[in-house]
């Protein structure tokens, strides 16, 4: 059909706008009405012809900003349009479509798009530098299989969608690339993951970045392990940070044990916490608001303990001994193992005063340690220790608790920080010395380490090199022992010995020096040097 079949007066019969095109669009005519949309005065009409853009000839071209044309006849020479006014929706979205192309086409950051299943539906441009794969490569994968073939390690789209909530992860990919990524799941009415879009940013080159998002993620995780560990009441329950299972059974006798008015003998090394757990007792009691009293059995003269303890003065009722002045409250004797047998039976009559009259105060001692033994032996009384007994608790070292040192560390640092209005925290590495010395003085030498490294510290990163020497030779001294096959224990022992030994030697020149770091007597070092003949 000639491009004449469409000439003016044909097109003027049509009352609606039309343009009729030749074959490759370099000629045209339209009807009246569509000169009235189209022409402006400011505009040339073969101008305005020549930027005409198709969408798709065998449907609609774009004249202009605001108006298309649908066709309504083609052949292999001719087509025939209907013009209309663009949906100022349409014209929205198509806009919104050309930044979404521009983001996906230049942005530094691979921007990608998974369905529900985890199959790649898109991926921008920067994916081919980054993960050395186009765009093109990448769509219609899935992620199980591109994570199979180490494309990345790990996929965030499948921890988003096992987890069903927005996932943050490092990722390496397969050109060694280190990526942070944030993972988001969009979700139907039924809460199902119907997509799965991921925004990574490449930090391979930024490693001070990546070391203060470690140390930063480690704070936050100390922070919150030492969150876990406050307790519901204030006072003294928010000082009892702890975390393991060892110390959360202690801390559950321990709640059942405060209504009680039963005597309590905690038992524990120095340092552990004894007087602090019997502070909780009686705070989580109905005693909290009434006195809380420590005697220190191993630092009071004889006259002053007996002073103390008597019930009775020369006129009859002592007013001034401890059960008066605790009324209500609770007494503790600490280090009761000091005691000659002799105020032992002095005590053990106090004690009975105490419980047999009302409104009186509870009774609760602490020792490092076992009365059961020094009972046994003759160096303590029975009659005063069953009469204590009631409800023993004992606390483990730090050493047989290494979940607790971390949640302690962070507590005491935090402490440290609010008096000097500081921002100290500890290094990774630092982390490692600290999980894996066996703290011998328990609680009371982390806090007091930890407090002399901040006071010794110019920046707020604190690094070994804030540790004392003894703690770092410790670490230094300490190798992984891997067990390849079965010997006798004793035989294995003493190869751990030998190679302690041989280590100290290489690097202290004194038995005093070597006997310090290994924790044991100069004269064990000397027999055993010779012992294994180094």
């Amino acid at each position: 059909m000639d491009f004449c079949f469409f000439d003016n007066d044909v097109l003027d019969e049509f009352k609606v706008p039309v343009v009729a095109f030749n074959e490759n669009f370099s000629d045209s005519r339209m009807n009246e009405l569509s000169k009235l949309m189209l022409i402006k005065d400011d505009v040339n009409i073969s101008e305005l012809l020549v930027e005409i853009h198709p969408k798709n000839i065998k449907s609609a071209i774009n004249l202009s900003e605001n108006i298309e044309g649908l066709l309504l006849f083609n052949d292999d020479k001719n087509s025939l349009y209907m013009l209309r006014e663009k949906d100022s929706e349409k014209v929205k979205y198509e806009e919104m479509n050309l930044d979404i192309e521009a983001i996906f086409k230049h942005t530094f950051d691979v921007i990608y798009i998974a369905d529900g299943e985890g199959v790649t539906l898109r991926v921008s441009e920067a994916a081919k530098k980054i993960w050395g794969y186009s765009p093109e490569e990448l769509e219609g994968q899935s992620v199980y299989k591109m994570e199979k073939e180490g494309v990345f390690q790990p996929s965030v789209t499948r921890l988003v969608l096992k987890a069903g909530r927005k996932v943050s992860a490092i990722q390496i990919t397969k050109t060694g690339k280190r990526l942070i990524i944030l993972g988001i799941p969009i979700k139907d009415e039924n809460d199902n993951v119907i997509r799965v879009v991921n925004v990574s940013r490449n930090i391979t080159e930024v490693s001070h970045l990546q070391k203060e998002l470690q140390d930063t993620k480690s704070l936050l995780e100390g922070y919150r392990e030492e969150l876990l560990s406050l307790r519901e009441k204030k006072g003294v329950q928010n000082r009892l940070v702890y975390r393991s299972s060892a110390m959360r059974k202690v801390i559950a006798m321990a709640k059942k044990a405060a209504p009680s008015n039963s005597p309590v003998i905690v038992k524990g090394e120095n340092g552990v916490g004894k007087r602090l757990l019997c502070e909780f007792i009686h705070n989580y009691s109905e005693r909290s608001s009434n006195p809380f009293i420590v005697v220190n059995c191993a630092a009071i003269t004889d006259n002053i303990f007996l002073e103390d303890i008597n019930v009775t003065g020369s006129d009859g009722e002592n007013s001034e001994h401890i059960g008066s002045k605790a009324h209500n409250g609770t007494i503790i004797f600490e280090n009761i193992s000091e005691l000659s047998k002799k105020l032992q039976g002095d005590l053990k009559g106090f004690v009975e005063h105490i419980q047999n009259n009302s409104n009186s105060a509870r009774i609760m001692a602490t020792t490092d340690v076992d009365l059961y033994k020094l009972m046994e032996k003759g160096k303590f009384r029975k009659d005063l220790f069953f009469l204590l007994n009631a409800i023993p608790i004992e606390i483990s070292p730090l050493k047989d608790r290494r979940e607790d040192i971390i949640p302690l560390c962070q507590y005491f640092v935090r402490q440290f920080n609010d008096k000097q209005s500081s921002n100290k925290y500890f290094s990774n590495e630092l982390r490692k010395f600290i999980e894996r010395y066996d703290w011998p003085g328990n609680v009371n030498e982390l806090k007091n380490v930890i407090e002399n490294m901040i006071l010794l510290s110019d920046g707020e990163m604190l690094s070994p090199e804030l540790l004392p020497e003894y703690i770092r030779g410790y670490h230094e001294l300490s190798p992984s022992i891997s067990v390849n096959e079965l010997i006798p224990i004793k035989e294995a022992i003493e190869l751990v010995e030998m190679q302690l030994l041989n280590k100290a030697k290489e690097r202290y020149m004194s038995t005093t020096k070597m006997a310090e770091v290994l924790g044991i007597n100069q004269s064990n070092i000397s027999r055993k040097l010779q012992k294994y003949n180094i």
